[in-house]
């Protein structure tokens, strides 16, 4: 992927530049870094093999995600994992062909 940046240093004109990425944090990782070198953001464009999207900079405070996207994404994860099934449990004094399933 290939990163498009339009951003200001301090009193000076915007200046244009590029940078290949793997994914999207790091595509915001590398925002966050210009932000933290005291870079103002004017646009960012990310492209990937002929397709592009204008990244939303606003949000974009310098502060790093990868720690919060890896929170998130686990969350996520657990969210939309299935519970596993409970395992059918036989008690005593019932027929063998009428499994129970433990309440919850």
């Amino acid at each position: 992927m290939r990163l498009i940046v339009d951003a200001r240093f301090e009193d000076t004109d915007i200046a244009s530049a590029h940078s290949w990425v793997k994914d999207f944090e790091s595509a915001f990782e590398e925002l966050n870094r210009l932000v933290q070198q005291h870079w103002t953001l004017t646009s960012a464009l990310l492209v990937d093999e002929g397709r592009s999207l204008i990244l939303p900079i606003e949000g974009i405070d310098g502060t790093p995600l990868a720690g919060e996207l890896l929170a998130r994404e686990a969350e996520w994860n657990l969210l939309l994992t299935p519970p596993p099934e409970h395992p059918r449990i036989f008690r005593p004094g019932t027929s063998s062909s009428t499994p129970t399933t433990p309440a919850c």
